[in-house]
C-alpha cells in the first residue's frame, strides 16, 4: 500500500473545495490582504500568541508565506469563516473591515481579531 505525502493530501483537499465552490458564492467586499492576531488561552510553553498576514480571494483564504501548502478555507457571502491551518481549525466571521472568532489545536485555543489592511 502506498502512503501519501501530507502535501498531496492538502493539494488534493484544495482541488475538491476548489471544485464545488460556485461563483454565485464570491464573496469579493471581504477580498483582500488581511492583518490576523491570535490569542491564546491555553497556559503552555506551546502555545504562543502570533500575527500572521492573510489573503483572501474570491472567498477563498490564502497565506502566501511559506506554509501556504497548509492553509485553506473559505469565507462565504455572509462573512462566516471557516479554516484550517496546518493542524488547526479556525472559524469566525469578518465584515467589511475588521473580524473575529476562536481557533483550536490539538494542544491550544484560542481567539483572534483581524484587520484589512
Amino acid at each position: 500500500m502506498k502512503i501519501l505525502k501530507p502535501t498531496f493530501l492538502v493539494a488534493c483537499g484544495g482541488l475538491v473545495a476548489a471544485s464545488l465552490a460556485s461563483p454565485a458564492f464570491a464573496t469579493e467586499p471581504f477580498d483582500g490582504s488581511w492583518s490576523v492576531n491570535a490569542s491564546t488561552e491555553t497556559h503552555s510553553p506551546r502555545c504562543k500568541d502570533r500575527a500572521v498576514s492573510l489573503l483572501v480571494e474570491n472567498g477563498d483564504v490564502k497565506y502566501a508565506g511559506l506554509m501556504s501548502a497548509f492553509v485553506s478555507g473559505t469565507v462565504d457571502r455572509n462573512g462566516k469563516l471557516l479554516a484550517q491551518i496546518a493542524r488547526i481549525s479556525v472559524r469566525g466571521r469578518l465584515s467589511e473591515s475588521s473580524g473575529s472568532g476562536a481557533w483550536q489545536s490539538p494542544n491550544c485555543t484560542g481567539t483572534w481579531t483581524a484587520h484589512r489592511d
